[in-house]
């Protein structure tokens, strides 16, 4: 009989700890198996654990083993406890900290059935088109949930699961009543992490038991306990919101979707109109089949403005005479016009005109911007940390100063000089408040939150700040943004001061095998992979000094077809008060995940690691 059970505690523990041996009680042996959850006493703490198998002797003596205090009568499947493991392994972490990440918190009491979040209800009542492709891989460009509908049904008809994925909760809860409307009595949930915590563990327990058929949620639905998963859909999955980034483990969504789909042997949709450079090359690569919805509106006509062509003809305003243009017409007829820009302050930040010195934010060393008219018009984009500017600069005591960047709010005073009585709508990542507005400002992140709003004209003021990015995926960022503004209007203006940049030069999807050659000649994804090691530290010397031994050891250890980069800083260079030093593995596709194994062993469990950042900065 076996009397040991290793199990996997539910808490947040480093990779080198993850799994611990209890004694079985001679009346649990029956009930202990793979998967089943428990209580134990974890370190004078009692906390949830799930067993990961058991054996008839442990390296430790029986004497110091704690017992097992409960088994519940939850087991979670044997493909969830595969992909957990997996998922630790791949991500570098603790089982343990896999488990605490995928679960959440047991309820300690029953939940009411009263909806949290109620959702808008669609008037569009378009019947959706029928897409029944049998493939297992595809790739569905397509902008409209209704239209992959048809295939929901016929999988839930054959008794299996489907999982939805969307980037945004607003996105999950405008079209969840439209799931509601469609597929009735089928058994549908919803998943993130605005549901409260006890109805979260209801609803994962209804999924885990069966009682769920088709989830709809966010990048935290991917790790729900699927029991027969038939099929996967993720909507927009280039969008940075199914990446984590704030803590750890820092997980992509669109990556493990792809794990699923291996595990249950099921389908999977990718559903966009602008899929991923990876995504893409696998097209080519015939690994995924390419289907088309049709029906999106993406040739308006586009224009592309040399901004020193509007210096030398005396212009020196943000607005080219082809926008003013627009914009007049467009004000005489009741016509809409979206205006992008980068950022919603006054100005980006603020500089001494003697001696150089920018104002910047004590907890994250980034410059602050400058806001007009307000009370704290000093404010960090992004911690949001206030302070008033100083008539006087702090070193050189001079009054001189220059303000660079121009913001929405300045555009926005600008525009009411030169068109007093339009309706002016500041986006910024918030829903349309008057959509009855004639001009709307906006920044990229805004345009999440523009649904079912079609425009004359679509300007981006400035693309040059979008595209000079020291990031690799700022070319494919830049064209996205530009593909996504052709499907909002009928014209398209790009204001630059390089009408020569490839990204300008390749409309359309023909932007793709540009940029896949260009990546395979410099090994960047999906020709290689890149890891990310974050140290920090609240002095600046201590971090630079520790990323610096980190990067020397690396560099003595020699790996096939692996660069280390660095060390360098943050881009943010300091967060909560902590300084960030950055070192980069650069991987190739020859480098064996042994070798990974071999590195990692020598980061110390103080370090944060990203596996295939969104940035490297």
């Amino acid at each position: 009989m076996k009397t040991v059970a290793k199990i996997i505690p539910y808490v947040r523990l480093p990779k080198s700890l993850g799994v611990f041996d209890y004694k079985i009680a001679p009346h649990q042996a029956g009930a202990i198996k793979p998967g089943a959850l428990v209580r134990i006493n974890f370190r004078n703490k009692p906390v949830f654990g799930v067993v990961l198998s058991a054996a008839q002797n442990s390296g430790i003596s029986k004497k110091k083993l704690l017992e097992i205090d409960e088994v519940t009568d939850l087991v979670l499947p044997p493909k969830f406890m595969q992909f957990l493991l997996w998922f630790a392994d791949y991500y570098f972490i603790s089982p343990a900290l896999a488990l605490k990440t995928m679960m959440p918190k047991p309820a300690a009491k029953k939940d009411s059935k009263k909806d949290f979040w109620p959702c808008v209800k669609s008037s569009n009542k378009m019947r959706p088109k029928a897409f029944r492709a049998k493939e297992k891989k595809i790739l569905y460009l397509n902008s409209e949930p209704r239209n992959y509908f048809d295939l929901i049904s016929k999988t839930i008809k054959s008794k299996k699961q489907v999982l939805v994925l969307f980037p945004e909760i607003f996105q999950v809860q405008n079209i969840y009543q439209e799931f509601l409307d469609f597929f009735k009595d089928a058994g549908l949930v919803q998943f993130h992490s605005r549901t409260p915590a006890g109805s979260l563990y209801t609803v994962w327990r209804n999924i885990l038991t069966g009682k769920a058929s088709i989830i709809v949620g966010t990048r935290q639905a991917v790790m729900v306990p699927l029991t027969n998963l038939g099929l996967i859909i993720i909507n927009d999955s280039f969008n940075s919101s199914f990446k984590q980034w704030d803590q750890n483990p820092r997980y992509n969504a669109s990556v493990l979707v792809e794990k699923l789909r291996e595990i249950f042997d099921c389908q999977l949709v990718i559903s966009t109109l602008t899929p991923t450079v990876e995504e893409y090359n696998q097209v080519l690569e015939n690994k995924f089949q390419l289907y088309e919805a049709g029906g999106v509106k993406t040739e308006s006509i586009t224009r592309v403005i040399n901004m020193k062509d509007e210096i030398k003809a005396g212009n020196f305003s943000v607005f080219s005479r082809e926008l003013m243009s627009e914009m007049s017409a467009a004000a005489k007829k009741g016509e809409k016009v979206l205006i992008l820009a980068g950022g919603k302050s006054t100005y980006s930040y603020v500089i001494c005109r003697d001696c150089g010195y920018v104002p910047k934010c004590p907890d994250c060393g980034v410059a602050f911007s400058y806001y007009e008219n307000q009370a704290d018009d000093l404010i960090c984009n992004h911690c949001r940390r206030k302070q008033i500017m100083s008539p006087f600069c702090p070193l050189c005591r001079g009054s001189r100063f220059k303000f660079v960047g121009v913001g929405l709010l300045k555009i926005t005073a600008d525009l009411k000089k030169f068109f007093p009585d339009a309706k002016i709508e500041l986006i910024d990542n918030q829903k349309l408040i008057n959509a009855d507005a004639e001009i709307f400002l906006s920044t990229p992140a805004g345009l999440n939150r523009i649904q079912d709003c079609k425009f004359k004209t679509a300007s981006i003021l400035n693309f040059d700040t979008l595209i000079n990015v020291p990031d690799y995926r700022a070319s494919e960022r830049s064209w996205r943004l530009i593909f996504r503004l052709k499907t909002l209007s009928s014209r398209l203006l790009i204001q630059t001061y390089n009408t020569e940049n490839p990204v300008l030069q390749h409309p359309g999807y023909a932007f793709y095998k540009e940029e896949i050659k260009n990546r395979k000649s410099m090994g960047y994804p999906p020709f290689g992979f890149f890891i990310k090691f974050i140290y920090q530290d609240s002095h600046d010397d201590v971090a630079k000094k520790t990323a610096f031994l980190l990067f020397c050891d690396l560099k003595r250890t020699a790996v096939q077809d692996v660069t280390v980069l660095g060390p360098f800083p943050s881009y943010i260079r300091k967060i909560r008060g902590n300084y960030r030093w950055l070192v980069i593995l650069k991987c190739g596709l020859k480098t064996r995940r042994d070798d990974i194994k071999k590195i990692m062993s020598k980061i110390d469990d103080k370090w944060l690691i990203d596996i295939n950042p969104d940035s490297l900065l």
